[in-house]
């Protein structure tokens, strides 16, 4: 029988040092707590045996969506929409043809892989759910 392959596919919960000041750090802030916050995290799936390691629990990103949104031509943002645990992310609409800009996920992806001897999966968020949330 062969072995189940586990692996980190999403959200885990950012440190207060993170989450409280996430939207209000400077670029450089963001970074440097992020790339902290993301050790930790592959620190903790490492100890736990996981085989593969996501994206160090999205600790780059406050929200799916949003995220990937920001990163496409084309979308329109009209305000803040609750999403679930009181989060919130910026709603937004097509309003012209779309284009991808550059990669919303090199940079966790090259973090993880250079900071785990792990395998690395990076989840993606899918069309339909970005069609349905838009």
């Amino acid at each position: 029988m062969s072995k189940l392959i586990t692996q980190e596919i999403g959200s885990i919960r950012k440190p207060e040092y993170l989450s409280s000041k996430f939207h209000s750090f400077s670029d450089s802030e963001r970074s440097d707590k992020t790339s902290k916050a993301a050790k930790e995290m592959i620190a903790r799936f490492e100890a736990t045996g996981i085989d593969n390691i996501g994206i160090a629990g999205e600790m780059y990103r406050w929200e799916m969506y949003e995220h990937l949104a920001k990163y496409i031509d084309g979308i329109k943002f009209y305000g803040h929409v609750r999403s679930f645990d009181n989060r919130y992310y910026l709603k937004g609409s097509v309003s012209s043809e779309l284009s991808l800009r550059e990669s919303p996920h090199s940079e966790e992806f090259e973090f993880v892989l250079n900071n785990t001897s792990k395998g690395v999966k990076v989840p993606l968020t899918g069309p339909y759910t970005m069609m349905d949330w838009s």
